[in-house]
């Protein structure tokens, strides 16, 4: 996968890779050979110093009972903490767990609170070159394609309302994927997937014509403004971007205020585009 990525993809793709020791010795190659150009050099400097930033701001985390006492009243409503209160107070005999349980669950909290409010300036300054949404959704496409026992679907079906009822489930989502609303003859559906990266969770939604012939339809968090897209159409006031590859073509669009849809598959683009204006419900 890396070898067909341009070298600015390559670098901001496995950039962190690289700071963890996590390449190929033919990666590295590569990658330190960029190092020797002088934006690709700053840029590295910048994310070392950024890392450490963020790295010594989690370590400071250290409070004291005070501080913690003070960031829980900001996390937590003091209506909220006086019930927990009142609760340890009216059953002795297991206070001392429950209040284990609950320092526990609320510094928890906020500590991921904290390096959420932390990381997110940091990241989101190069998110979309970082994170790189519409490789990572290209590649995840074509990995499915090439599973031949179906081990990447999550949740096999050939109904779209309990692909649907998959999805509202999920623990991992705080949003719901889409489906293709109106099928054309010969497309079925095969069945979802929620796939958890770190820094994003995707909602998949898999049609089939053959066994061989595929049609995935991503969502996920982001705004299609931040992506580097090219040409684009409209169609019912929607804004759709097309982007052609020798393997795959994706059609791109904001599918809601928080959200953007992606189809990915090996038909036409015409075709693709098609049964993104007529096959989805907005």
């Amino acid at each position: 996968m890396s070898k067909q990525l341009s070298d600015h993809d390559f670098f901001f793709t496995y950039i962190h890779h690289y700071f963890n020791d996590e390449l190929s010795p033919e990666e590295r190659v590569r990658f330190e050979d960029l190092l020797n150009q002088q934006e690709y050099a700053t840029e590295a400097r910048e994310m070392k110093k950024k890392r450490g930033f963020l790295q010594i701001q989690l370590q400071s985390v250290a409070l004291s009972e005070g501080e913690k006492a003070t960031l829980r009243d900001v996390a937590i409503d003091r209506q909220t903490i006086d019930a927990v209160e009142d609760a340890e107070i009216s059953d002795v005999s297991t206070s001392i767990d429950r209040h284990n349980f609950v320092v526990k669950l609320l510094f928890t909290s906020v500590i991921l609170a904290i390096a959420g409010v932390i990381a997110y300036p940091i990241l989101m300054n190069k998110s979309p070159r970082l994170v790189d949404p519409l490789n990572i959704i290209a590649y995840e496409a074509l990995a499915f394609e090439q599973d031949g026992r179906g081990d990447r679907i999550y949740f096999p079906s050939d109904n779209n309302e309990d692909i649907l009822k998959y999805f509202s489930q999920s623990r991992e989502l705080d949003f719901t994927p889409r489906v293709i609303d109106t099928l054309p003859e010969g497309l079925k559906p095969t069945g979802a997937s929620v796939i958890d990266y770190e820094v994003a969770k995707l909602g998949v939604a898999v049609y089939s014509k053959s066994e061989t012939e595929k049609i995935f339809l991503f969502t996920f968090y982001g705004e299609a403004k931040e992506l580097a897209l090219g040409k684009s159409v409209t169609y019912n006031n929607r804004q759709y971007f097309v982007l052609a590859s020798d393997r795959v073509n994706l059609v791109v669009w904001q599918d809601s205020a928080t959200t953007i849809g992606t189809l990915v598959g090996r038909e036409s683009m015409e075709d693709m585009l098609s049964l993104a204006q007529s096959g989805l419900k907005f």
